[in-house]
């Protein structure tokens, strides 16, 4: 990975790799985390949306058409930390589609009457995950955990109605702007090639931009019990607060332990006891202060109660009997094997370049996964999950109104 400077001062990350596609994205560190009002919850991703709608010299229209114009695929994206801006293109049109791209970035004006249409989609995407319940008790059985400051990307249906235009422009003036805004990008050009497209088109200002506030989080351990009219399966939570593993051997000692938890739950709770079609441990580290390692079920209503009860005894049992050198390396060829599927991926590769950037990390980050793998020791591994699977744990629980009464 190069870290690059454009002739406009900003920051560029930028591997070669062989490919007729050139995968290119602005990266923002402006996301969920930064709606630090009740009231703001939503409008990064609102704003994801209104940057679409028409700049100082292009319409809606024309910024679609330019983009087809230069087979130019566009796509956005708001996180809790970050918002990301992508388009993907052929080698020979990258600097037409780049132009669009920085154009819609920092020229977008945001015009009201698009606003008053555009919330209508966003309304429609939140009203899409509210119906989806393991997403719906995903987010209920967090913001229980670790309290109102956290808050889902996908925002809320009445801050959205209720907003204007002037509450996006605020974050796009206060984040868009100086450290906050990188651009990363993979494809078969040279740097001095890249650079060069980037300085005749990019506008980036190093003015001071608003940084960002460190939220307060304490984890409430309480059973949370959610009942949503007309769904057909129990949808369960298990929630293990951990804490930030920032070095990267601990990350890929987390990850080898979590895919070992994957394996040992999916072979006894779903193969051996067919107590539920899939069960999908993960761990959560987007929001500092926020960590942890999450478990997610979903399962016939009668079966609910029993998977409440075996999954915290496997979890024992886990840490007692699953961790030999066998299945950890197992395990670590497994992770290998992504990562190098991974590192094959232009678009992959441009995503974890902007990951590692925004973690404080300047190395390439494959370079320093691979020898990370080699070096992570089995006790680590050990460690860290038991560190995950010991400490204090939320039930969370969604059943629809036909089910049986459950006492958590």
């Amino acid at each position: 990975m190069e870290i690059l400077k454009a002739s406009s001062g900003i920051t560029v990350l930028f591997t070669r790799v062989s490919s007729k596609l050139i995968n290119c994205s602005y990266y923002v560190k402006c996301g969920s985390v930064d709606e630090t009002l009740a009231e703001q919850e939503g409008l990064c991703h609102a704003l994801e949306h209104m940057l679409f709608q028409g700049t100082e010299t292009r319409s809606w229209q024309q910024l679609s058409r330019e983009f087809r114009q230069a087979g130019t695929s566009f796509n956005a994206h708001t996180d809790f930390g970050n918002t990301s801006y992508e388009i993907q293109c052929p080698k020979e049109f990258f600097s037409q589609g780049f132009r669009v791209l920085a154009d819609m970035v920092y020229n977008s004006t945001m015009p009201d009457a698009r606003w008053d249409i555009e919330r209508q989609t966003i309304v429609s995407e939140i009203e899409e995950f509210l119906d989806t319940p393991d997403e719906l008790l995903g987010f209920k059985a967090a913001r229980e955990a670790f309290g109102p400051n956290y808050k889902d990307p996908i925002g809320n249906i009445e801050n959205i109605n209720k907003a204007g235009v002037d509450s996006l422009r605020y974050f796009k003036d206060s984040f868009y702007k100086g450290k906050n805004i990188f651009i990363s990008v993979t494809g078969d050009l040279t740097s001095k090639q890249l650079l060069r497209i980037i300085g005749r088109y990019d506008q980036w200002s190093p003015r001071r931009c608003t940084s960002r506030k460190k939220m307060s989080f304490i984890f409430n351990s309480d059973n949370l019990l959610t009942v949503k009219p007309g769904i057909e399966q129990a949808y369960i939570s298990f929630l293990s607060p951990t804490r930030k593993y920032s070095r990267i051997r601990e990350q890929i000692a987390l990850d080898i332990g979590v895919d070992l938890l994957y394996n040992y739950l999916y072979e006894n709770i779903v193969w051996e006891q067919g107590l539920c079609y899939g069960i999908g441990p993960f761990s959560f580290d987007s929001i500092e202060g926020c960590e942890f390692l999450g478990i997610g079920v979903a399962c016939s209503f009668d079966k609910a109660e029993r998977v409440i009860e075996e999954v915290p005894s496997h979890l024992t049992m886990f840490l007692e009997k699953e961790l030999s050198r066998e299945k950890i390396e197992e395990s670590r060829l497994s992770y290998l094997r992504d990562t190098i599927e991974s590192s094959e991926d232009p678009g992959e590769v441009m995503d974890w370049m902007a990951e590692n950037y925004l973690d404080g990390r300047t190395k390439d980050p494959f370079e320093e996964t691979f020898q990370g793998i080699k070096r992570v020791k089995d006790n680590t591994i050990r460690s860290i999950m038991t560190e995950c699977l010991t400490a204090d744990r939320k039930l969370s629980v969604m059943v629809g109104d036909n089910a049986r009464s459950f006492n958590l």
